[in-house]
């Protein structure tokens, strides 16, 4: 090759570089899908980004700002140092200034990262949660109902949403659990594992059960056929050993290894509620017998209608009208109208 040949003479052409990509947002409020290397340059509008594997994201996030990932929780790195938070796994990370409340959404729920003050000065925070050299993803709360648009339920362990209960055609409860959500039959006298996926263990309140779950978490649910919530009984007697026992009838089950923070916080159904999601406890509402009605949507339901007929159905709670169930037994689902980012 001659000089003629190549524009650069002897030198080599320039490679690719890493040098991330200056993204430059319009102002508007909008989802933005970001594939490579990327600094992206924010507005005062309310701005989701999608940050996909394999790319190095940064981004100073305000108020109404939601950054979304693939995976759930547990399978990122979560650090803070000054204002930022980092969140990685393997060759994914996002670093994000927080100049206001930021929203992160994972495959499982979303919590709020923000500044806030402590005894020590200000520290950054996920959730309730400190993010700090003992920091747990565990012991993060998440809001379930918002999950990550973006979420890969292949390499999820969420496993998506409960099967439906077997009153409703859902599949009968096996003993152990395994990546998959599934019924798992609490009235067992053994100590067992979810070993992932949601799960719903399902305590019938007339037989005896000594049951012992070893990795329940976030996204998992005790199911009692009982009529009321305060049908169970919670005993926590010693904060912080791991441990917490709930019992309703002659079922009772005890969990085990649970986070340091999230046990010092359970006293009652509502504090549980609270460390491990408002569905944490299902309850039959008629002591175990079919009620009749389907299943809900976010259960693998059919979706709202607008009106009755003469059989069973969700119907729309959200419409400014009067309408008629017109028969069989109806679900009013009234969900809170949130303004998406």
């Amino acid at each position: 090759m001659n000089e003629s040949d190549n524009a650069n003479g002897d030198n080599p052409p320039p490679t690719p570089t890493d040098a991330p990509n200056v993204v430059a947002l319009s102002g508007q409020s909008q989802t933005v899908p970001i594939g490579f290397n990327a600094d992206v340059r924010g507005t005062a509008a309310a701005e989701t980004l999608q940050v996909l594997s394999k790319t190095n994201v940064t981004f100073g996030g305000n108020d109404g700002d939601e950054i979304e990932f693939e995976q759930p929780i547990s399978a990122y790195t979560i650090s803070a140092s000054g204002n930022g938070i980092s969140v990685s796994n393997g060759e994914t990370k996002a670093s994000l200034s927080l100049n206001g409340a930021v929203d992160l959404a994972f495959a499982d729920g979303s919590a709020t990262a923000q500044i806030r003050p402590t005894d020590a000065g200000f520290g950054v925070f996920l959730g309730e949660q400190r993010v700090g050299d003992t920091f747990d993803p565990g012991a993060v709360t998440l809001d379930t109902s918002d999950v990550s648009a973006i979420a890969d339920e292949e390499g999820s362990d969420s496993g998506g949403t409960f099967p439906d209960l077997p009153s409703e055609g859902g599949p009968q409860p096996v003993s152990a659990g395994t990546g998959a959500s599934e019924n798992i039959n609490g009235n067992q006298n053994a100590t067992i594992s979810g070993n992932g996926g949601d799960d719903r263990y399902i305590l019938q309140t007339d037989s005896n059960a000594e049951l012992t779950i070893d990795d329940f978490e976030n996204g998992d649910q005790l199911f009692f056929t009982v009529d009321q919530l305060n049908d169970i009984n919670v005993n926590n007697d010693v904060f912080g050993d791991g441990r917490v026992t709930l019992s309703a009838g002659q079922a009772a089950v005890t969990l085990t290894n649970l986070t340091e923070s999230a046990d010092q916080q359970i006293f009652d159904n509502a504090s549980f509620e609270e460390q491990f999601g408002d569905r944490g406890i299902g309850i039959s509402g008629d002591g175990g017998e079919d009620t009749g009605f389907p299943a809900l949507p976010s259960e693998g339901g059919p979706q709202p209608v607008s009106a009755g007929t003469g059989a069973s159905e969700n119907l729309d709670g959200n419409q400014d009208t009067t309408i008629s169930g017109n028969g069989g037994k109806t679900a009013s689902s009234l969900i809170p109208r949130r303004t998406p980012h």
